[in-house]
């Protein structure tokens, strides 16, 4: 570590374990009073890590030149200007340390779910106009709906049998839904429902708070910053900020979405992109949400019948749990849909 340390020119008066991310190993380290992060990147989650150093080369590039206020996570270089330094198949990055800031784990009201919501809708109106050629896919076929199906299909011919038979019922939930493959391949070859650069990981402990949570810093965690959909932010946002309960949850009766988050997320995302988004996306905005549950709760229902290779659990039936809490919500996200489409047409048109 003090090798790795040394190449990007600091020499650590003390170093910590730092936060509670699930993919990637982080430390903070002092360096004469002064923070950063040391970051070792997960490969076996992002197998071109050169892709994302890149990725966010031409993003900083690019928001230095045409919005030099705008706050952006720049990766620090050794000193010899690189980005990234292997030790032993190792990767490692070091990252400035963003001082009297608050991350959260759980929303707790309307206004964190605005602020969050108009902070990720505010990086995509800085990054509306600038050229993809370039950009590489860090986690290919990430939020791709026809793969993530594919590989649902896959595991009720290759599964686990007992674990099929048990949840036929659950099974046909899904299956039945198969409409919102077909509404996301017609979009997916629909010109006015163009590429943008996404962040793609928009849940809320992405979201860097100033100290007394009234407003908002920037957002982190930029590895997964790649060309996609905007219904990928939109929709990981309704999913993880509008629930009632967590995805952990196995108090199925009461997982649905709570309507005033839900209008304080697209009212804070609106705030920032109206002007930038085409009829289509706008005519979208209530898919995102059905897209995103949908396709993380055949996802949790494909890796409990392929055995939990994927997701880890702390007990047999969790990745199980884990799709029934998302069929219910989605179950109420559609329930809802005549007042929230209502919802966020009078947001589209209301006067600036």
């Amino acid at each position: 570590m003090e090798e790795i340390l040394r190449q990007f020119g600091l020499d650590a008066s003390e170093t910590i374990q730092f936060g509670d991310g699930l993919i990637n190993d982080t430390y903070k380290v002092i360096n004469n009073s002064k923070s950063y992060l040391l970051q070792k990147i997960n490969s076996q989650v992002f197998k071109n890590p050169e892709a994302i150093a890149k990725n966010l080369r031409k993003a900083n590039e690019y928001i230095a030149l045409h919005n030099p206020a705008y706050f952006f996570i720049n990766p620090c270089k050794t000193l010899k200007g690189n980005d990234l330094v292997w030790v032993e198949n190792d990767v490692w990055r070091v990252l400035p340390f963003v001082e009297n800031t608050k991350s959260i784990n759980v929303i707790s009201n309307e206004s964190q779910a605005y602020l969050a919501a108009s902070a990720f809708g505010d990086f995509m109106f800085n990054f509306s106009t600038i050229d993809l050629a370039g950009f590489e896919s860090t986690i290919p076929d990430f939020h791709n709906l026809n793969l993530r199906y594919h590989q649902f299909q896959e595991s009720l011919v290759t599964g686990n049998s007992t674990r099929k038979n048990s949840v036929l019922d659950l099974i046909s939930e899904f299956s039945s839904r198969k409409f919102y493959i077909e509404t996301y391949n017609v979009l997916m070859q629909n010109l006015d429902f163009p590429d943008r650069l996404v962040h793609h990981d928009t849940k809320i402990n992405n979201v860097l708070f100033n100290s007394d949570l009234a407003s908002v810093k920037c957002v982190c965690d930029l590895d997964t910053v790649m060309p996609g959909k905007v219904i990928s932010d939109l929709g990981d946002m309704v999913r993880t900020y509008t629930c009632s309960e967590s995805e952990e949850s196995s108090n199925f009766e009461s997982v649905q979405i709570v309507d005033a988050y839900y209008f304080a997320v697209m009212q804070g995302f609106l705030s920032k992109t109206k002007s930038i988004l085409t009829n289509t996306e706008k005519e979208n905005l209530f898919y995102a949400g059905q897209f995103m549950i949908y396709m993380q709760g055949l996802r949790f229902l494909t890796d409990y019948l392929n055995n939990d290779v994927y997701y880890s659990i702390n007990h047999e039936k969790q990745n199980l749990n884990r799709a029934i809490n998302q069929l219910h919500l989605l179950k109420d996200l559609e329930s809802k849909e005549t007042i929230f489409k209502s919802m966020i047409n009078q947001l589209l048109n209301r006067a600036e």
